[in-house]
């Protein structure tokens, strides 16, 4: 529980983390909820009955998605099944995003950024606020992040932080291994070759025309096990798309990883498959295409839109 969470009415709490939140407008059935910790989502009466209470998982899933510009819905019985899937990262990982939400939040090195950790513990993917000051505490203490000169020695949640010359470095070997123009494609590889013209015409064309380098992983011969070589590529790509087309568990698999990493995922969906998505992608914007071409340029709009378009370079 939050200091959030006290003395909070129930039309005013917020269903995922129990802290105050303001509710907007509601439509059939589905209402706003505006959260300064879970930021703004939408969520149907079904959804919110099926709740046991507070889920910090469901808090920094949907916090996550927040910060990357969308929005989620969820209807009926999509969080308890997303519940049974979300797992909380470990500690270390823990401090590595933290440490990134810094950075996201300096707009120059040296910058001091207020952590106001009752609001934002959710971007760690902690508990709860003391959790998120806990690893706070540990990267100063480890000189990654320091507090302002005029800041006492004990760490409180609305310290004035900055990252440390360390801080940088160990932000700079962790993204050594990700290779800045890689998008990794997870789509259904159909034996009839019926989805060939769309990796060709379609996701290839789109991320090529947005200035990134497609990869899918049958294409590429290796000599790995297949589910460690998946995973690795994974890591060491920027963007991920993936393609619901065919109802794939793979595609699934590929995305959720690729999302617990904090990975920006693409969804995309052939339009004869747009009803048939399964339950934990229906609250994401997919870009529904009608064939290769309009998914090409619906893919580069769309990727230029998230990311930019990247410009030719040496790295």
């Amino acid at each position: 529980m939050t200091l959030a969470t006290l003395a909070v009415s129930d039309e005013h709490k917020c269903p995922l983390c129990g802290g105050r939140a303001e509710r907007g407008a509601e439509s059939d059935g589905v209402t706003e909820i505006r959260c300064p910790c879970c930021g703004t989502f939408d969520i149907g009466k079904m959804a919110t009955l099926s709740l046991n209470g507070p889920d910090p998982r469901l808090s920094a899933w949907t916090r996550q998605h927040h910060d990357l510009g969308e929005r989620l819905c969820f209807r009926n019985g999509d969080l308890t099944k997303l519940q049974a899937q979300l797992v909380m990262p470990g500690v270390l990982e823990k401090q590595q995003r933290l440490l990134r939400w810094i950075e996201k939040q300096s707009t120059f090195p040296g910058q001091l950024v207020g952590l106001a950790s009752t609001i934002n513990w959710p971007v760690a993917w902690c508990a709860e606020h003391r959790e998120f000051e806990y690893h706070g505490r540990e990267l100063v203490r480890l000189g990654l992040l320091e507090e302002s000169a005029h800041e006492t020695r004990t760490f409180n949640c609305d310290a004035q932080i900055r990252i440390t010359t360390e801080g940088w470095q160990k932000l700079a070997a962790s993204e050594d291994a990700i290779e800045p123009d890689l998008v990794f494609v997870a789509m259904w590889f159909d034996k009839n070759g019926s989805m060939d013209s769309a990796w060709i015409d379609g996701f290839r064309t789109g991320i090529e025309n947005s200035g990134y380098r497609p990869h899918r992983i049958d294409l590429e011969p290796h000599v790995e096990r297949i589910d460690m070589k998946l995973l690795a590529d994974i890591r060491r790509s920027r963007i991920v798309v993936a393609d619901a087309t065919g109802v794939r568990p793979n595609v699934y698999y590929e995305a959720g990883y690729a999302e617990a990493l904090g990975r920006p995922v693409i969804w995309t969906v052939r339009q004869d498959y747009k009803d048939q998505k399964q339950f934990d992608t229906r609250q994401f914007r997919h870009i529904v295409w009608k064939d290769p071409s309009d998914l090409a340029e619906q893919l580069e709009d769309f990727i230029c839109g998230v990311v930019g378009r990247r410009k030719a370079s040496n790295d």
